[in-house]
Order: C-alpha cells, then sequence, then structure tokens
C-alpha cells in the first residue's frame, strides 16, 4: 500500500519519514537534485514523499482570489502559501503572465478577512503561476 506523506529536507541533506503504521521514524539522504523520493519501512509500507528545499515552508491551500494585471481581472485559485509568495492557477491559460511582472491579488486570508497584496511572478508554467509578495500587507 502507498501513502502520501510530505517530507522536509533537514540538516545534511536528509529527510526524516515516520512510518503512518508502525510509527518507526528513519532518515534518508537526498542528492540535492531530487524532487520525490519513495520510502519503505520494514513493516512494509510505502511512503510518497514530496521534498521542499525552501527556506521558509510552504502550505497547501485553497483560496479563490483575483488577480489584476494591468486592466485586466482573471479568476484564480491559490494553491500554496508561503512567508514570502504564493502559487496559483488561472482558469484558462497562463500565457498572459510573463516572469518580472508586477500584478496585484485580492483574495481571503485565513481569517476570513479580504487581503489585497502586489506580487511579482516568479515562475510560470502552463497551469500554475508563482510569485513573491513585493509590498507589506495593504488590507
Amino acid at each position: 500500500m502507498i501513502g502520501n506523506l510530505n517530507c522536509f529536507v533537514v540538516k545534511g541533506g536528509k529527510i526524516k519519514v515516520q512510518c503512518p503504521d508502525c510509527k518507526k521514524v528513519r532518515y534518508y539522504a537526498v542528492p540535492p537534485n531530487l524532487r520525490r523520493k519513495i520510502a519503505r519501512c520494514g513493516c512494509g509500507r510505502t511512503v510518497r514523499c514530496t521534498l521542499d528545499y525552501r527556506k521558509k515552508r510552504r502550505e497547501s491551500s485553497v483560496a479563490k482570489a483575483e488577480v489584476t494585471l494591468d486592466t485586466r481581472i482573471f479568476r484564480a485559485q491559490i494553491s500554496d502559501v508561503s512567508l514570502v509568495g504564493l502559487g496559483f492557477t488561472v482558469k484558462g491559460l497562463t500565457k498572459p503572465f510573463r516572469v518580472g511582472q508586477d500584478v496585484t491579488i485580492q483574495f481571503k486570508a485565513a481569517g476570513g478577512k479580504n487581503s489585497m497584496r502586489k506580487i511579482c511572478i516568479m515562475n510560470v508554467t502552463p497551469s500554475r503561476v508563482g510569485a513573491r509578495y513585493t509590498d507589506i500587507w495593504l488590507a
């Protein structure tokens, strides 16, 4: 049986994996360019690990948002958030977005409060846009 577990890189290029069945903890060495690893426990359980090399932890999120690029407004869904940025998907294609563009995103924050942030596009793929915050909280 294969389960899912988020793993984070720890000191010395190793990840710490705890088996969900027997609770045994094991450390695995990982090379710097590896993004996923399958960890096998002695009890027979297999765990898929997604590796995160970021200094600031990224958390998965599901929130509706509106992204304003020049005068155009796009409906988006935030997929992950960290202290320094966020990732979102746009209904339709991400073609209008380019690396280095400054845009505004409006969404509901964790407390249910409407928030508006200025962001700079850092990464664009056909299905996802990654950005970093360029401001302090606006609202």
